[in-house]
């Protein structure tokens, strides 16, 4: 039995975890939409697509492995679109920071370019300033994405939680974190993301995983906050780095 630290939302607490077990269930998921050669924001739901489509679009093609969720049938649909859309936004985020860190040095950027730098200089301060910021947090985000890839993230239906402020905490079965476990509490089903720019479900997952892979702490909470924080500690902020993968979720349309 091994003693570790859970991270939530908002409370660090010791817990006694057991070892991993094997009894879980494998959902596949559907890719977001597409339509004319236009990437569309997937706020709204998405049309289920073909297995064999998913199987042949490695993208966006992710095994949800899920655990207590047997009668619960909703909240299931709920976590596993969460999942599918935090992978999407991941791959957007890690296509973005490697762009940056290739022009971080220029002199004059395109719009597009000054865009996305401006959007990460919203959470992470400035690139000129903090020139390490980039680099860090492109690695931490490469990590979760890695995770993703390996399918060794395991959603829980935390069904014994009673804290009402507590949206997900998160659990390792080993000490070379080979399986994560986020355990999703009441409040995060009860999240309404077709309204809320921020602190959407798929964000709270993300918020989890940089407690364990990226060693985040919660210095700041929110977008006013996170947005005023002291920008040398936001590459070490859970919240900030949420924020910045929600941001793509808000995106309009490209042709």
């Amino acid at each position: 039995m091994i003693l570790l630290t859970l991270t939530c939302r908002y409370y660090t607490f010791y817990h006694l975890q057991m070892p991993f077990q094997t009894n879980h269930s494998h959902s596949y998921l559907s890719p977001p939409n597409f339509a004319l050669g236009k990437f569309t924001n997937t706020a709204d739901s998405e049309k289920p697509d073909s297995e064999k489509s998913r199987k042949n679009n490695k993208l966006f093609y992710m095994k949800a492995i899920l655990k207590n969720f047997q009668d619960q049938k909703t909240k299931q649909a709920l976590a596993e679109k969460a999942h599918e859309r935090l992978y999407f936004y991941l791959n957007s985020a890690k296509l973005t920071l490697d762009r940056l860190d290739t022009i971080k040095n220029n002199v004059t950027h395109s719009v597009a370019d000054q865009k996305e730098i401006d959007r990460f200089e919203t959470w992470f301060g400035s690139i000129k300033n903090y020139k390490t910021h980039i680099a860090h947090v492109k690695s931490v985000i490469d990590c979760i994405h890695k995770r993703f890839e390996d399918e060794n993230i395991i959603l829980v239906y935390d069904v014994d939680s009673e804290d009402k402020d507590t949206f997900a905490f998160v659990t390792v079965d080993d000490i070379y974190k080979q399986h994560l476990k986020i355990h999703l509490c009441q409040a995060f089903f009860e999240t309404d993301e077709n309204n809320e720019l921020f602190n959407t479900k798929l964000g709270t997952i993300l918020h989890e995983l940089t407690h364990i892979i990226g060693d985040t702490e919660d210095f700041a909470y929110g977008e006013d906050d996170c947005k005023k924080m002291d920008k040398q500690l936001s590459i070490f902020n859970a919240d900030s780095y949420e924020m910045y993968i929600e941001s793509f979720r808000n995106m309009p349309s490209i042709k």
